[in-house]
């Protein structure tokens, strides 16, 4: 299962949402994950979450990034 979330490099808080999420996966997984980083064609990042726990990446999803910065399960 992947989480998206998308950071707009303007945001004030775009060091944070990485930092909860590198936190959150090395302390928090349960599974293995990995992550790919992409840009949208209007410069944000895409940070995509490949999870092989769904709980994983429901608990992700919900807990880490701020509603602002929530992408959606796929």
């Amino acid at each position: 299962m992947r989480v998206e979330i998308t950071i707009d490099p303007q945001d004030p808080h775009r060091d944070l949402v990485r930092e909860d999420a590198e936190f959150w996966l090395g302390n928090r997984a349960r599974a293995a994950w990995r992550v790919r980083e992409d840009e949208d064609l209007n410069g944000r990042e895409v940070l995509t979450f490949e999870f092989t726990d769904p709980l994983d990446a429901f608990d992700f999803h919900h807990r880490i990034a701020h509603a602002e910065h929530r992408g959606k399960l796929v």
